[in-house]
């Protein structure tokens, strides 16, 4: 493989924002939704979601603000988002919710259940609780040098001093994650074990 990977950052939730009116994904059939560019993660997040669901629909190739404010003109019926983060503005939570998502059991490798907090969400979750969804890991990636290269070296020292500097954070992500169908690359294996034997005091 061409691409390895370092470590999971942490994982992004997927949001899927609607109208009060629609009640449910499967309400969304034939409807359109801003998945975004054809590019972009929540592009690929909307292909296996909603492919897994069946569910036909018109793309459209916005996302994030640009693809709420297609929403709030009427412009779309949907919008898929990633993380919680894309709630920054103000969105009325009279007229839009966001619902729940499930992955289809054969891409439980690439999606994993998550719980968002209602008030998290700012009122546009439906309920007090937490709402069901999905998520994705963010992962911090890598050109797979060959072991014994000079950049494959500089990597391993880079890694060494990642691993070190978020292992003494208390909100550090669990290092040692793994990732389904990607591999660590070699040298950053070698500076996670070595982090293991001899782990740095947390400040």
């Amino acid at each position: 493989k061409k691409l390895n990977y370092i470590a999971r950052v942490k994982s992004l939730p997927i949001l899927l924002l609607t109208r009060r009116d629609i009640p449910n994904v499967t309400a969304l059939a034939g409807l359109r939704i801003a998945t975004g560019p054809a590019h972009s993660a929540t592009f690929a997040a909307g292909e296996l979601l909603l492919g897994g669901l069946e569910l036909p629909f018109t793309r459209v190739a916005q996302s994030d603000a640009a693809a709420i404010e297609l929403l709030q003109a009427g412009a779309v019926d949907a919008v898929l988002l990633h993380g919680v983060e894309a709630f920054e503005g103000t969105i009325d939570a009279q007229r839009y919710h966001v619902l729940g998502l499930s992955a289809p059991q054969a891409m439980s490798d690439t999606f994993s259940p998550a719980l968002i907090e209602a008030q998290t969400l700012k009122g546009l979750a439906d309920g007090q609780g937490s709402l069901e969804t999905v998520s994705t890991p963010l992962l911090l990636a890598v050109y797979n040098w060959p072991k014994n290269s000079a950049k494959a070296e500089k990597l391993k020292q880079f890694s060494k001093a990642y691993f070190e500097l978020q292992a003494t954070t208390e909100d550090a992500p669990e290092l040692s994650a793994t990732i389904p169908g990607w591999e660590r690359h070699e040298t950053s294996k070698q500076a996670l074990q070595a982090l293991n034997t001899s782990p740095p005091e947390i400040q």
